[in-house]
């Protein structure tokens, strides 16, 4: 009974002591391991350096908080400056030899390290480099026609640094050959945005000429199989990316007229001839839809005037026969 007494008091007093050996071990085991971390670093094995500073530091951080442990702080800061460094440059070595996935891992830890301790250098570097990863892989997948997880790798592009505009342009090209045209729509619209935040104004040019020729194409052949509606909405998408085009503008003042809503084919005939710069013979053809919307109204007078302007080049007969012999105008 007193052997079973003298046990229970001696594993109390163990209790007792427990903390302050944890402290002088954990402490002495932290140094351990920095030191091992040094020398495999010096040595080029930058995994087992990471291994040790990791050690050094889950110890460092449970003396600081726990016994506010002066030594293990100082331990603790130099760590944290440097633990973020090597999984750059672990990272950054293993893309050199095609390991990718691993080398990303690494970029990730380093990402989110450096972030966590405060380390804008190396935050700084990684917020460039991973982006430009995930931009490769995007551009390999989009050629094996892979275009969902081609997508997927711009997204992660994006998340790490919406400024990186190249992922956002790629982004627009892979959703145009899916022929998702409202993802598409989104994707270059919210490029231009990041383009002008950037002052990206080369990106910015070739995300706008993708979305216009996009959509200006498919109004077009909207228009040919007579879906009007349809036409419709992709030029005035088209116009989203290209403000004021007379090309556009002019295909819409002809839907109009061809619909019958006059007034809208006259104020959308006239802003195309504001923004066409192609001379007279340009804008005949616009000319034209004008002064026939202006006849169908019943407004001889508007559309003699505007088939006078028309009578240009290879409008220049017909626009005549319109003034002479239909309107005979004064």
């Amino acid at each position: 009974m007193k052997k079973a007494v003298k046990l229970k008091i001696y594993m109390a007093a163990l209790l007792v002591m427990a903390p302050f050996m944890l402290q002088a071990q954990t402490l002495d085991d932290a140094q351990k391991a920095y030191n091992a971390a040094v020398t495999a670093n010096n040595e080029g094995n930058l995994a087992e350096a990471i291994a040790q500073f990791t050690t050094s530091l889950d110890a460092c951080e449970y003396l600081v908080e726990e016994e506010e442990d002066e030594t293990a702080e100082e331990l603790l800061n130099t760590i944290q400056s440097v633990l973020p460094k090597l999984y750059l440059q672990l990272g950054s070595e293993q893309l050199q030899n095609q390991q990718v996935t691993e080398g990303l891992e690494n970029l990730y830890k380093a990402k989110d390290l450096s972030r966590k301790f405060g380390e804008k250098e190396t935050l700084e570097k990684v917020t460039n480099i991973i982006p430009q990863v995930h931009y490769k892989l995007a551009a390999s997948l989009y050629k094996e026609d892979k275009l969902d997880e081609a997508v997927a790798e711009c997204n992660k592009a994006i998340e790490v640094n919406a400024d990186y505009t190249a992922a956002y342009y790629i982004k627009a090209a892979i959703l145009k050959k899916k022929d998702d045209d409202a993802a598409f729509k989104t994707a270059a619209l919210e490029g231009i945005v990041a383009c002008k935040r950037t002052n990206d104004s080369k990106q910015e040019q070739k995300i706008a000429d993708l979305g216009y020729k996009h959509f200006l194409k498919k109004g077009i052949d909207a228009k040919g199989a007579s879906k009007y509606a349809e036409a419709i909405d992709f030029i005035k998408s088209s116009l989203e990316f290209e403000a004021n085009d007379a090309t556009s503008l002019y295909l819409l003042a002809s839907i109009y007229s061809s619909q019958g809503d006059f007034n809208q084919a006259i104020s959308t005939g006239n802003l195309a001839i504001e923004n066409e710069k192609g001379g007279d013979e340009a804008k005949a053809k616009v000319y034209m839809i004008i002064a026939e919307a202006h006849a169908k109204k019943g407004d001889n007078a508007a559309a003699c005037a505007a088939y006078k302007k028309a009578a240009v080049g290879p409008y220049l007969e017909s626009a005549n026969y319109q003034i002479e012999h239909v309107l005979k105008c004064e």
